[in-house]
C-alpha cells in the first residue's frame, strides 16, 4: 500500500511539472515593422515611441468540438467550432519593449499540458496615450491593459485619425528552455512546422494585416491577418464567443 501511495505521488509532482513552466524557461519575441522599412514604413507608428502597445499575448492549441473534425476556411466560423485545449500567457518581461529594434520580449506560463503545437495567437493591445478609440467591448486584462484613463468621451471627441498610427508584426519566435518550439501551419495537421512566423509585407493581406486600434486580436497559425474579439479566453477549455460580423 505504501509503495502504491508514492507512486501516486510521483505520478502527480511529475504531472504538475508537465502543467507549470517556471518564468524565463519559455520565452515569446515579437518584432514589429518599423517606421524605416521600405514598403510598409509610412503606414506604421513610430516604434522609438508607440501608441499602440502589444499588453501580453495568449498562445493556445485548439481542439475540435466536431465529431466530423471538418475544417473551416472563416477565422469568425472556425473560431465558434474549436475549444482552446491548451492556453499559455506571455506577458512582459521587465520593461518588455526595446524601442530601437522594434522588439517584445515575454515570459511565458502554460495553463494546461503542454501543447502539441500552438495554431491560435492572441494579442491583447493597449495603448499609453491618449487617441481616437472605440469603446472597451471586451474582457480583458485590466491590470495588464490599463485602458480606462484613456477613454473618456470628451478626450476621445477631440481626437483626429492619422493614417500612420498602425501596428504591425513582422516576426514572431518561441522559445522552450532556449528551444525553439513549432507553431503549426494547418488548422488540424501538426506535421508541418515552424520554429518562428515571418511577414515582411504589411500590404499582403492588408487591411486585415494591421492592427488600428486597442482590443483583441486572434489570428491563426501562420496566417498574416488578425481579427478582433471580444473575450479573453483565460483558462484552456474555454471557448470565444461570436466575433463581431462584417
Amino acid at each position: 500500500m505504501r509503495g502504491y501511495q508514492m507512486l501516486l505521488a510521483v505520478f502527480l509532482l511529475i504531472s504538475l511539472c508537465t502543467m507549470v513552466s517556471t518564468a524565463g524557461e519559455d520565452t515569446l519575441i515579437l518584432e514589429v515593422t518599423k517606421i524605416s522599412d521600405p514598403k510598409c514604413g509610412k503606414y506604421m507608428q513610430d516604434h522609438t515611441k508607440p501608441v499602440l502597445k502589444i499588453r501580453y499575448v495568449r498562445l493556445l492549441h485548439t481542439a475540435s468540438n466536431d465529431d466530423n473534425g471538418d475544417q473551416v476556411s472563416s477565422t469568425k466560423v472556425w473560431c465558434l467550432k474549436k475549444s482552446f485545449v491548451s492556453n499559455i500567457l506571455c506577458q512582459p518581461k521587465s520593461n518588455g519593449y526595446n524601442s530601437v529594434e522594434g522588439k517584445y520580449t515575454f515570459e511565458c506560463i502554460y495553463n494546461g499540458a503542454p501543447p502539441p503545437s500552438i495554431n491560435v495567437f492572441i494579442f491583447a493591445v493597449g495603448t499609453d496615450s491618449q487617441m481616437m478609440s472605440s469603446q472597451i467591448e471586451y474582457r480583458y486584462k485590466e491590470d495588464t491593459m490599463r485602458m480606462f484613463n484613456f477613454l473618456k468621451p470628451e478626450n476621445v471627441m477631440a481626437q483626429k485619425f492619422t493614417h500612420n498610427s498602425h501596428l504591425h508584426i513582422r516576426n514572431i519566435t518561441y522559445t522552450v528552455n532556449k528551444k525553439p518550439q513549432y507553431v503549426s501551419t494547418q488548422l488540424f495537421v501538426y506535421a508541418q512546422f515552424f520554429s518562428y512566423l515571418t511577414d515582411d509585407n504589411c500590404l499582403n493581406k492588408y487591411p486585415d494585416s494591421l492592427i488600428a486600434d486597442h482590443g483583441l486580436y486572434i489570428r491563426k497559425g501562420n496566417e498574416e491577418s488578425y481579427t478582433r474579439i471580444y473575450f479573453d479566453p483565460v483558462d484552456a477549455g474555454e471557448k470565444l464567443v461570436k466575433p463581431v460580423i462584417i
